[in-house]
């Protein structure tokens, strides 16, 4: 070392110490982060609401985030719910977002699919999860995962007085659903003061998976609520029928490559000079 130089030591939280020979009038210093110099950090997180939902073939899980499991206190209080990380845990200070585990479980989950092939021709994945209230959970938006495929987003919703929580998991390509007009039963006549019209769908659902599955079809009729307006519902294909709103519901068992065809057809009734649009 050249007589009269001097040692600086260079420090900083998050990187590693350098001891550089100062010998000139400047000096470039570059760092290198230190990633297990952090231990005396902690983390904490109080009313955490953005619980992912991670589904499998049988089970659901809900997790904040996916990383590393770390234990953790969960105190209740009357209007928020606190969770405490009860160890120190290491985080690199290189301005880098880091994703921690605070909590994850595992429930069993019932699956079905679900469609209203009047409003889109796609079949929904849906999972219900029982008794949740034996968990944790928050509402809040939730990403979905299927065999850790991302799916989308979806909202956990807690406000609700049923004992099962229902979440869509995402749209499923395997399952082809379409609602056509029967042009054939399409008709439209006039007698006296009275007009009559006559429409017919046909709702076609094809399972295309190797899996036998479960799916509930929704679909609905026009209702009157007006006596010179009539309505008869002519053919449902065994639908459940609830008269007071007109919607029409199918469950139906589908085995692999199976298809099913779902018949709908109504008449409407109405005075000639009253102009009404019936779908």
């Amino acid at each position: 070392m050249p007589q009269g130089c001097n040692i600086l030591v260079i420090s900083y939280i998050g990187y590693k110490s350098q001891e550089i020979v100062a010998n000139t009038e400047k000096i470039d210093i570059k760092m290198t982060p230190e990633i297990l110099a952090l231990q005396e950090v902690v983390v904490t997180a109080y009313g955490i609401s953005g619980e992912s939902s991670d589904a499998s073939d049988n089970r659901v899980s809900s997790v904040v985030k996916k990383k590393e499991q770390i234990p953790l206190a969960i105190e209740k209080r009357q209007l928020t719910t606190e969770f405490q990380i009860n160890i120190p845990y290491s985080v690199p200070s290189d301005n880098q977002p880091y994703d921690v585990t605070m909590i994850q479980y595992d429930i069993d989950a019932q699956y079905d699919y679900s469609t209203v092939p009047k409003l889109s021709n796609d079949a929904f994945l849906i999972a219900r999860i029982p008794d949740y209230y034996k968990y944790n959970l928050i509402s809040g938006n939730a990403y979905i995962f299927l065999k850790g495929i991302y799916q989308g987003e979806s909202f956990i919703d807690l406000d609700t007085p049923s004992d099962t929580l229902t979440l869509s998991v995402g749209r499923d390509k395997d399952i082809v659903v379409s609602r056509d007009i029967q042009k054939d039963f399409v008709s439209k006549s006039i007698s006296g003061s009275t007009r009559k019209e006559q429409k017919a769908w046909t709702i076609t659902i094809k399972n295309n998976k190797n899996i036998p599955i479960n799916i509930k079809v929704e679909d609905q009729y026009p209702i009157s609520k007006t006596d010179d307006i009539k309505v008869d519902l002519i053919e449902n294909s065994e639908a459940v029928i609830y008269k007071s709103t007109g919607k029409l519901i199918w469950d139906l068992k589908m085995a692999p490559n199976d298809k099913k065809v779902l018949n709908l057809r109504y008449s409407v009734k109405y005075p000639t000079g009253r102009p009404i649009l019936i779908e």
